[in-house]
């Protein structure tokens, strides 16, 4: 099982964390949940911060036993 947080992506606020089989599982929950409960932030977001964002999501994701 692999695991990001909005708090390993720099949202201190919030506590959601996006769990998955694979990284691509974690990555489209994590977007998923942004696009739901982070909306107004998404839509402010140029396509390279969304980039950027992505590749971040790669460098934060933790194996779980």
């Amino acid at each position: 099982m692999m695991s990001v947080s909005c708090k390993d992506m720099g949202a201190t606020d919030c506590d959601y964390t996006a769990k998955g089989e694979t990284a691509q599982d974690v990555k489209d929950d994590m977007i998923a949940h942004a696009m739901s409960d982070h909306k107004e932030m998404m839509d402010m977001m140029s396509e390279s911060e969304k980039s950027s964002m992505m590749a971040k999501m790669d460098m934060a994701m933790k194996t779980e036993m």
